[in-house]
């Protein structure tokens, strides 16, 4: 074949095509605009890749040795000693904070022993009430006589309190 001739064939071929392509893209355009003008959003990109987090697992501290143990607790019967001889009113709230929240039983039967010497009667309700939760019958009976230790009248009550003894005379 002469090459004049593949050369028009190659030409008209790629007119048609062509103008196939354009109607294609006319005819979809017509189809979107009759649809509602629903417009049809591009592709999304994908999100850039990021690694995952990688965590380490935070070192549990190892418990503390008996002697700790007791020097933590020693300086916390301190502490309590402190507040009781304070006379402040968020001393003794800490006192009775250590009494519920300590795990520490020679604690809390401190905390029994500093409210007594704080001498607070204010304090006489919530030993009540910490009685009533207490699990072990020693604590309880601790609590229980630290109330009533504190609701009775002090020496200086009762003597103000004393009636004259009526003397008899012959």
């Amino acid at each position: 074949m002469r090459p004049k001739f593949l050369l028009a064939l190659t030409v008209v071929t790629g007119l048609i095509l062509a103008a196939a392509l354009f109607l294609h893209q006319q005819a979809r355009l017509k189809k979107s605009s009759v649809a509602g003008n629903i417009v049809i959003p591009p592709p999304l990109e994908p999100a850039p890749y990021s690694p995952p987090l990688v965590r380490l697992a935070a070192q549990a501290e190892p418990p503390p040795s008996p002697e700790e143990k007791r020097a933590a607790v020693n300086r916390q019967i301190q502490q309590l000693q402190l507040w009781a001889q304070a006379d402040d009113p968020a001393g003794l709230e800490n006192i009775m904070n250590e009494l519920v929240t300590n795990s520490e039983p020679k604690v809390r039967l401190a905390a029994i022993l500093a409210a007594k010497q704080s001498g607070s009667r204010e304090i006489v309700p919530r030993l009540n009430e910490a009685a009533v939760q207490a699990e072990g019958f020693k604590e309880k009976k601790a609590l229980l006589d630290a109330a009533d230790f504190l609701a009775q009248p002090t020496v200086s009550e009762e003597a103000a309190n004393l009636q004259p003894v009526a003397v008899l005379t012959p």
